[in-house]
C-alpha cells in the first residue's frame, strides 16, 4: 500500500495487490490488481493483469481488465482486453484492444470512439479518444 500523503519515485514491482492512496511517479508492474485510490495520483507506466482507477492517472496503461470508476480519470495511453467505465469516469488518450489472454505488449487492434459509440478499426495504428459518462 502507497498511503495517503506518501510519495513514491522509481519502479515498483508486487507480486500480490497494490492499492495507491498517495502519490506515484515512474513505473508500477504487478501480477495481480492495482487499484488507484480516490486520493491517489499515478503518473508513468503501470502494467497489471487488473487496474482500477477511482483517482487520477497520467502515462500509459497495460492491463487484462481496466475500471474507472465514477471520479476516476485517465490521461494517456491503455492497452487492455476489457474496459469499464461508471458513470462520471472520465478518460483522455489512446486506446487499444487486445483479445482476452494475450500477452501485454502483443499487437492489439486500435479502436477509434465517440461518446456513446465504438467502431473497431481493422487498420494498424492507434487513435486518440475522450471520454465523459455522465453521472
Amino acid at each position: 500500500m502507497v498511503a495517503a500523503n506518501s510519495v513514491i519515485v522509481g519502479e515498483l514491482a508486487v507480486s500480490d495487490h497494490l492499492l495507491v492512496d498517495g502519490r506515484v511517479e515512474g513505473r508500477i508492474r504487478a501480477d495481480l490488481q492495482v487499484s488507484i485510490g480516490r486520493t491517489g495520483v499515478v503518473q508513468g507506466e503501470l502494467s497489471a493483469r487488473h487496474v482500477i482507477v477511482c483517482g487520477r492517472f497520467e502515462g500509459s496503461i497495460d492491463a487484462d481488465r481496466l475500471e474507472i470508476v465514477a471520479g476516476g480519470s485517465i490521461r494517456g495511453d491503455i492497452t487492455v482486453a476489457a474496459l469499464t467505465m461508471e458513470p462520471g469516469a472520465h478518460f483522455t488518450g489512446t486506446s487499444r484492444f487486445r483479445k482476452p489472454g494475450e500477452q501485454p505488449g502483443s499487437r492489439a487492434q486500435a479502436v477509434s470512439a465517440n461518446p456513446g459509440h465504438e467502431k473497431a478499426s481493422p487498420q494498424a495504428g492507434s487513435s486518440k479518444n475522450r471520454f465523459w459518462t455522465d453521472s
